[in-house]
């Protein structure tokens, strides 16, 4: 509890926005903190509700609330669908305002977060963006503009804002839990201790395309099955033809379509293979983890790749590109694994730009920019290398 900060009756708080686990889980972590400092304080999410929003915002025990949303489309009928369910969100976000009477909106990116923000900026409230890429997405691009502040996970975003001087580096908030590792991870999930971890995911959805290189790779890999051992989250779509690849290889090796305990595998891995998701980012170098990052070709503005070049020139992270991700690149990672020296390097570059408390830095700006702060309470650390 911070001295001085009321913790009885006091007002709320809406996030908006989300969609995916990269654009919810800051907005979910920075609440966790505002909610252990106001514990009366009342926090709602807003949102479409698709995939696993609702449950996930439940789970942490905030409310969901639904909100009319579409993402911008080129044909006339998506242009037509994002236009009338923009509209049905902007009275639906004016009746939830009005409703909760928010200190702050905190959007989270995303085109669920664009009627919650505009009506915020026509009544006057103070809005607070996240930024979680590299490269900003449009719903913030816009929103910008209106913003009080805009806490970004890096630097490359802020010439991109029209407002760029209300923007800062805050990092890209994590959940709390995941700062808590295990000396026994790989005990946990049925693999040694004496062996180098490989943990390979995509996010939230999996990466189909990464599942296939390494399967396509296993083959490759048997002759380091001595030494080597994977860790490998592949989503529930892939999962099953994932899980039969691995079925002949001696390489010890643990398939989960989801991992529940992220901590965990961050704590038994010696290196990370996957997207360029800003969230994924943000955890990995707070765990200090060398990484392989193969940005999603498809992804708005291409901003997995402006993501993975942060890390790549930082000296954290190796950058692979999709049609790059061969059995023979694969095997260059494993040959790296072995390169102490050059792992260790790589493990320093990622624990220097991490930033591991950011959802206390965000929580905190909130609180100022709302009046119930002190700039004392911000943490006098952004990077770890300063």
């Amino acid at each position: 509890m911070i001295a001085g900060l009321p913790t009885e009756g006091y007002g709320s708080f809406l996030f908006c926005g989300g969609g995916t686990g990269g654009h919810l889980t800051p907005g979910l972590s920075v609440a966790q903190v505002l909610s252990a400092r106001l514990p009366n304080a009342r926090i709602v999410f807003a949102g479409t509700g698709r995939g696993r929003e609702n449950a996930w915002v439940r789970r942490y025990g905030f409310e969901f609330r639904h909100l009319w949303a579409s993402p911008w489309g080129k044909t006339p009928w998506r242009a037509a669908r994002f236009a009338v369910r923009t509209t049905g969100g902007l009275f639906g976000a004016m009746q939830l305002e009005r409703e909760i009477q928010p200190e702050a909106v905190i959007g989270l990116g995303g085109y669920a977060s664009l009627a919650p923000g505009l009506v915020a900026a026509t009544r006057n409230l103070p809005l607070i963006l996240l930024e979680q890429n590299a490269y900003p997405g449009k719903a913030n691009r816009l929103l910008s503009r209106w913003s009080k502040e805009i806490c970004c996970a890096w630097k490359d975003a802020i010439p991109h804002f029209k407002r760029p001087d209300r923007a800062r580096v805050t990092g890209n908030p994590i959940r709390a839990e995941l700062r808590v590792g295990s000396a026994d991870a790989q005990e946990w999930f049925g693999l040694s201790a004496m062996k180098l971890t490989l943990l390979v995911m995509g996010g939230s959805q999996g990466a189909a395309a990464i599942n296939s290189a390494v399967a396509e790779a296993l083959p490759v890999l048997r002759r380091y099955a001595g030494w080597l051992q994977i860790l490998h989250a592949t989503g529930e779509v892939t999962y099953e033809r994932v899980k039969r690849a691995y079925r002949d290889t001696p390489i010890q090796h643990a398939v989960l379509p989801f991992i529940e305990d992220m901590a965990a595998a961050y704590s038994a891995a010696d290196f990370v293979l996957c997207r360029a998701g800003g969230t994924s980012l943000a955890e990995i170098t707070a765990a200090g983890l060398p990484s392989a990052l193969v940005p999603l070709p498809i992804a708005a503005n291409d901003h997995q790749t402006a993501n993975a070049k942060v890390l790549e020139r930082a000296g954290a992270a190796l950058l692979v590109p999709q049609n790059e991700l061969t059995p023979e690149r694969i095997e260059e990672m494993a040959w790296l694994m072995r390169d102490t020296p050059k792992l260790r390097q790589m493990a320093a570059a990622s624990w220097s730009v991490g930033v591991p408390d950011a959802a206390e830095v965000v929580a905190n700006r909130i609180l100022q920019l709302v009046g119930l702060g002190a700039a004392r309470l911000e943490p006098a650390r952004i990077r770890r290398n300063g």
